[in-house]
């Protein structure tokens, strides 16, 4: 075998595999927070290759990580944008001291002003054009051991804000901007695209050795390299959504090989495999061979670029070319020869942490970091990742996952009849679907089903008694007759107005409804887990029917959100957010100061639905806090020197929970900062209209100056 999964904790978490050389992986998850605290890697309890361990702050920031083979750890720090302000690397290797840090800083826009490491960012701010792309950055180190011979750097775009110059490096783009060439002096790398844009041929041209290396994709798992007169096939292996091992076969000969004479045959090379480790990022950190031999340690700043193996610091001078992947960072391919990443969307420049293109997509219309399109990760490096170059994946929900939850949020409030959930269901997920993708027939996709699938779940009446276990109405029992062929209509009337096979869909939908259960949850981690195993089932279902995998798949993957797990969205569950308002005041404007604005927020801006009470300073009064003006809240709240905090109270349907509101200062302005921790029926709702309910309340504030 290449790999074999050893145990998975209560929550589906891979905590133990074995590969094929006999290197076992322990990992460690947090059972309340999940988060991921140490990864070991050992052929027994003496023989241990890899000890990685992780802290994290309230905001799942990532504050220390430790490497105990090295010996060496970093810890980092954020600002209130949870935008990493430092990292700082301390340790010693045999009697050896190689601490050294790295400072970031940023402007109000996420564009980073200054790495330590790197120099002095200038921006187009003033003017208005790309204020988001670098025109030049100044004082850049090329020996960080002694920050000497420094060289500054000017950067040019094209009309698309790419960009096409840097300093010795030009960069050619396609017509639909992708990265088509990149030379450097006289070296040159080159890719071509298919039909669908992915790359499927890469040619690099190498002058120091008169060397030419073309690599061929084929998808995700074969890569042809040839290099003069070798040829190379890595074949690549999957286990759990991650690449395990590549299998190498050499034609001809190489530097470890003979050349072949008119009478004798070259030797052969031996086929070899080999297994990739990864970090808590995905970041392939150690390579070993089929005996269980470290072959290569890889290691990567905060921001992705190469480092020494245990965690030293790199020369500029010197870059670091693994000999056996350019996979690396995050999983991604590095072009090293020229310092970037291609992230298959766009290309990345660990050292600047800046995209070379804009990102077509905004993430988080709320987010105003999120507007920056060459930023990465929000400047949040160590706790999110971009698997495909385009919004990096910060764990926001799937938007059916989204569009579940708001339908079933608002029915728990103001609906009594099955007609309007029926409507509502349609309503919501119709809405949903059509602002993010404009498409009036995706939209009526999502709707149908939604409102259908509802209108079941209905009928079922599914509660929660005394004893823990589901009660459903007389005869619409799981598996029951009228429960398989509701959910076999639903599928045929979805599937053929989609234009689909009502056959196709009466199947998927029935015996969808009897085969799948994947289980109940109010997590959305795991309602989107067992989403994808109903539409799995639904999908394969669906094909023995005649019709199409894609019809299948929709038709289980919504019976299961909005019937299967209906019941079970508001199970008690953590909501944990942090938000800043828009620029409250100037502190350079007369009257704008923490005090107040502390006292405006006390005044105004407390919670929803404030009264004209004024809090008194540490004071504790009681209120009915509420964003809608059909509930009510009851809440503690105490103002503090720069501002309040207010506290649930039985009856809260976020109890136990708690919000503080702070005036900061940032930029030479005055924020507001919300900070929310709660458990309750509503956590999920609560953290996706955040800026919903907060928004109008920072306004009132704002409205003061």
């Amino acid at each position: 075998y290449f790999y074999r999964v050893k145990s998975r904790d209560a929550a589906g978490r891979l905590t133990g595999h074995i590969v094929g050389n006999g290197l076992s992986t322990e990992q460690e998850y947090s059972p309340a927070s999940g988060h991921l605290y140490t990864i070991k890697s050992n052929f027994n309890s003496t023989n241990q290759i890899r000890n990685l361990e992780y802290e994290y702050d309230l905001m799942n920031n990532v504050t220390q990580r430790q490497n105990h083979i090295s010996g060496l750890s970093e810890g980092f720090t954020y600002d209130a944008l949870d935008r990493l302000t430092q990292s700082s690397t301390t340790g010693k290797i045999d009697d050896v001291d190689y601490s050294y840090k790295v400072d970031y800083q940023y402007d109000i826009n996420g564009n980073i002003i200054n790495k330590s490491d790197v120099g002095d960012y200038s921006y187009n701010a003033a003017s208005g054009v790309r204020p988001h792309t670098p025109n030049s950055i100044t004082g850049i180190k090329t020996n960080t051991s002694t920050n000497t011979n420094n060289q500054d750097r000017t950067y040019t775009y094209d009309a698309n804000g790419s960009m096409t110059k840097n300093n010795d490096k030009t960069i050619q783009w396609t017509s639909f901007n992708k990265p088509k060439s990149f030379t450097k002096g006289k070296d040159s790398t080159t890719f071509t695209y298919g039909p669908d844009r992915s790359r499927y041929q890469k040619v690099q041209t190498r002058s120091s050795d008169n060397t030419t290396i073309t690599t061929q994709y084929f998808g995700k798992i074969y890569e042809k390299i040839k290099q003069n007169t070798n040829t190379e096939h890595k074949h690549f292996i999957y286990a759990d959504g991650q690449l395990i091992a590549i299998h190498i076969k050499t034609d001809t000969t190489s530097a470890a090989g003979t050349s072949a004479t008119s009478n004798t045959p070259a030797t052969p090379i031996p086929d070899k495999t080999r297994y990739l480790h990864y970090d808590n990022l995905g970041s392939i950190d150690t390579i070993t061979d089929g005996q269980g031999n470290i072959v290569e340690r890889m290691a990567y700043t905060a921001f992705g670029q190469r480092r020494k193996g245990d965690w030293r610091a790199s020369d500029p001078l010197l870059p670091i070319i693994p000999a056996l992947t350019n996979r690396g960072f995050t999983g991604h391919e590095h072009i090293d020869e020229m310092g970037f990443i291609h992230m298959n969307g766009r290309v990345y420049d660990p050292q600047i942490g800046r995209f070379l293109s804009a990102d077509p997509h905004i993430q988080d219309p709320y987010n105003t970091q999120s507007y920056n399109r060459y930023s990465y990760v929000m400047n949040n490096p160590l706790k999110y990742t971009d698997p495909s170059g385009y919004a990096g994946n910060t764990n926001y929900p799937s938007l059916a996952v989204i569009a579940a939850e708001i339908t079933k949020a608002i029915l728990a409030d103001i609906t009594a009849g099955l007609f309007s959930q029926v409507v509502i269901a349609y309503a919501v997920s119709y809405a949903v679907t059509y602002i993010a993708t404009g498409s009036g027939k995706a939209a009526q996709g999502a709707g149908l089903p939604a409102g259908l699938f509802m209108g079941i779940g209905g009928l079922r009446g599914g509660k929660v008694g005394a004893d823990g276990k589901m009660h459903y109405n007389p005869g619409w029992e799981p598996g029951s007759m009228k429960t398989l062929v509701a959910h076999g209509l639903a599928g045929g009337i979805v599937q053929d107005r989609m234009g689909g096979s009502f056959g196709a869909g009466f199947l998927a939908g029935s015996a969808g409804s009897y085969f799948g259960s994947s289980g109940k949850s109010g997590k959305a981690n795991e309602i989107i887990g067992n989403t994808a195993i109903e539409a799995v089932i639904g999908g394969t279902i669906s094909v023995v029917g005649g019709g199409k995998f894609a019809n299948g798949a929709q038709t289980g993957a919504f019976r299961y959100l909005f019937n299967d797990s209906a019941d079970h969205f508001f199970a008690q569950g953590n909501h944990d957010y942090k938000m800043m308002s828009e620029a409250v005041c100037s502190t350079s404007s007369p009257g704008c100061s923490i005090a107040s604005v502390a006292l405006q927020i006390q005044t105004v801006g407390a919670f929803p639905g404030q009264d004209s009470r004024v809090l008194n300073n540490g004071t504790a009064q009681k209120f009915s806090a509420s964003a809608f003006s059909f509930t009510s809240d009851p809440i503690i709240s105490i103002s503090t020197s720069t501002g309040v905090i207010n506290i649930t109270l039985p009856g809260h349907r976020l109890d136990p929970g708690w919000i503080a509101r702070d005036a900061v200062v940032m930029y030479g302005s005055i924020y507001i900062r919300t900070r929310g921790y709660g458990q309750g029926s509503y956590g999920f709702f609560n953290n996706l209209l955040k800026h919903s309910v907060w928004d109008s309340v920072d306004q009132k504030v704002i409205d003061k100056y």
